[in-house]
């Protein structure tokens, strides 16, 4: 009689336990996550970024949500303003990190995107030293001309940065 009711309870206990190991999923080193930028801004007024995750994340193997689509991901924004003789302005995006469901900090890595405005250097250059070079009385005027700076860098709203991956092997805890 004992026997049959250790029995009874150690196998009432095996579905107990399976749901305690599957409560946590893994999120691998090098998965893939979509990151879109939210607002759009330019080189001139470039200090933050506001950008978000873009698609849910899963566990292939649970099938559970690891990082849902809308959290927020922290960004580093590197701006170059324009510069003379037609340089253009320059923006650097690098995604850094997000979070998961259970709150965890999850460190992102990815190639960083370089995003550049339109240069000016042909105007500047052609201005600068031919119209210096053509005629006598425009001498002064015309290296003034290699002062002309290139466009800003503007980064529009939506535009995804890619290749982001997880860098790191976390366990996500399941609510």
């Amino acid at each position: 009689m004992k026997k049959t009711l250790l029995g009874i309870l150690l196998f009432s206990l095996i579905p107990a336990t399976q749901n305690v190991i599957s409560a946590q999923s893994k999120l691998s080193h090098g998965q893939y996550v979509n990151v879109r930028i939210d607002e759009s801004f330019s080189s001139r007024n470039a200090t933050t970024a506001s950008a978000f995750v873009d698609n849910d994340v899963i566990d292939p193997t649970s099938g559970k949500l690891l990082i849902v689509r809308g959290t927020p991901v922290n960004i580093d924004v590197t701006a170059e303003k324009p510069k003379g003789k037609g340089r253009p302005g320059k923006i650097t995006l690098n995604a850094l990190s997000t979070q998961a469901t259970d709150g965890q900090t999850i460190v992102l890595t990815g190639n960083k995107v370089e995003i550049t405005g339109k240069s000016r250097r042909g105007l500047a250059l052609g201005l600068g030293i031919g119209l210096p070079l053509g005629t006598v009385v425009c001498f002064p005027w015309g290296f003034a001309c290699l002062a002309i700076k290139g466009l800003h860098a503007e980064v529009p709203s939506g535009t995804i940065i890619p290749n982001v991956t997880v860098q790191g092997n976390y366990t996500i805890s399941n609510k």
